[in-house]
């Protein structure tokens, strides 16, 4: 049974499961993404849970990363996007690897090998 975090009109977030394996299916040629965001929950002064949505991703110079991606407002219905949700803190599997999901500068998160 899927757990559902939280369920907004753009977005469900469902819980991630646990020991659940990322895979990094989005072959770019210079790095591969995973093509599921993970929406962060717990951010200080975030008005909404699950508000910040960040890919996981890996190249051969900086190892695994993350990054933030964009959002807009818009008066366009579009199609729901599903998508996993974490807290700052939890550990998380990425290709068989374990890492803590850790806050950065900026409200930005980074992964931290546990």
């Amino acid at each position: 049974m899927t757990n559902v975090l939280a369920d907004y009109p753009a977005f469900t977030v469902i819980a991630l499961p646990e020991g659940h394996d990322l895979t990094l299916d989005n072959d770019k040629g210079y790095a591969r993404t995973c093509s599921i965001a993970l929406r962060i929950k717990a951010f200080p002064r975030d008005k909404y849970e699950y508000l910040r949505s960040f890919t996981i991703g890996f190249d051969e110079t900086d190892g695994y990363w993350t990054y933030g991606n964009g959002s807009m407002i818009s008066s366009e219905r579009s199609a729901k996007e599903y998508c996993l949700g974490a807290s700052l803190g939890d550990t998380i599997r990425v290709e068989g690897q374990d890492f803590i999901i850790k806050a950065a500068p900026n409200n930005n998160i980074k992964l931290v090998r546990a």
